[in-house]
């Protein structure tokens, strides 16, 4: 395991519902059975490589604690820089509010940013599929 002191540090203060930074404050403190036995079973199960973020159902991103559970992906540090960047250029851009959610004009829109008639376009798609597809219709040039 990487980082084996962090990692006892985060399962503790999980078990004990404090923040990490309190934890050196009770170091003289005794925890019940049943605290140690939560806490082991969580080491146990680290141990065969369950990620830490499982295990406390929580991740940090953007600032923000999140809940989750196993089967949910875990953002990765490049998912976060990526959303940085994304929110720093959109914060300094002009941009139209106008909305469209109908999918005959998403191609339009695709191809207006080709084009360089748009400078930006956003597409949302409930599916992985969405963006391959207007790749292969409307090859975009970076």
């Amino acid at each position: 395991i990487e980082s084996p002191r962090i990692t006892s540090e985060i399962l503790i203060s999980h078990i004990l519902s404090i923040p990490k930074t309190k934890l050196y404050l009770k170091l003289d403190d005794f925890i019940s059975k049943d605290e140690f036995e939560k806490f082991w079973s969580l080491v146990v199960a680290r141990s065969n490589n369950i990620p830490i973020q499982y295990l406390t159902q929580e991740v940090s991103f953007l600032d923000l604690k999140l809940f989750i559970k196993e089967g949910v992906f875990i953002p990765r540090p490049e998912t976060e820089i990526l959303a940085q960047k994304a929110i720093s250029i959109l914060k300094n851009m002009s941009i139209n509010e106008d909305r469209v959610d109908y999918p005959d004009f998403a191609e339009k829109a695709a191809r207006m940013v080709a084009s360089k008639e748009l400078k930006m376009g956003i597409l949302i798609c409930n599916t992985a599929i969405g963006m391959p597809v207007f790749l292969q219709i409307i090859p975009l040039r970076v």
